[in-house]
């Protein structure tokens, strides 16, 4: 504009927080969110909920499982390893270098340990499962708070909802 350039970043989002149940925390013994993947597969074992049939009713955690959510999903876990699908200067694939084989390691575990639903309860973008207590942690966008005010506006009034970080391999934020 008027010789100069000027930008509107398309996406600015923390792509992905990491909202938890205050009181499903508590009542499974836990005082704070996960802070590492190990303790997320941990957490999400002692929060899910079967009823007298073993049939689960809640599910502890939930990831993203299908094609989209997986992609927009796991640039988190990407910018935690501090790499990109693709070297820098786009000569090569780096999606089989060592930080990528541990996401995929994690998303692993997390199925076959039991952690996590084999299909996603709802899409990562929607957070229907969380404020229908389908699920006791659910990753989502910064976007995710203004979905539960407006569809169950007495689960932020109680004080139940707690919002993190979404964890780390282990547990370094930097």
């Amino acid at each position: 504009y008027k010789g100069q350039y000027y930008a509107y970043p398309f996406f600015v989002e923390p792509c992905g927080v990491l909202y938890y149940r205050k009181d499903y925390l508590a009542a499974a013994g836990l005082t704070e969110p996960p802070k590492t993947w190990t303790q997320t597969i941990d957490y999400a074992k002692k929060l899910t909920v079967r009823d007298g049939n073993n049939a689960i009713t809640r599910y502890g955690f939930e990831l993203g499982t299908g094609t989209n959510d997986l992609g927009i999903q796991s640039w988190q876990f990407e910018y935690q390893q501090g790499v990109d699908l693709i070297s820098q200067d786009w000569s090569r694939a780096t999606c089989n270098d060592e930080q990528h084989t541990a996401i995929l390691q994690f998303y692993k575990d997390l199925k076959d340990q039991g952690a996590v639903a084999n299909q996603s309860v709802s899409s990562w973008y929607d957070m229907a499962s969380f404020y229908q207590n389908k699920v006791a942690m659910k990753v989502c966008g910064s976007w995710g708070i203004t979905q539960i005010e407006q569809n169950a506006p007495e689960l932020l009034e109680s004080g139940n909802v707690g919002v993190s970080f979404v964890p780390p391999q282990d547990g370094n934020h930097e």
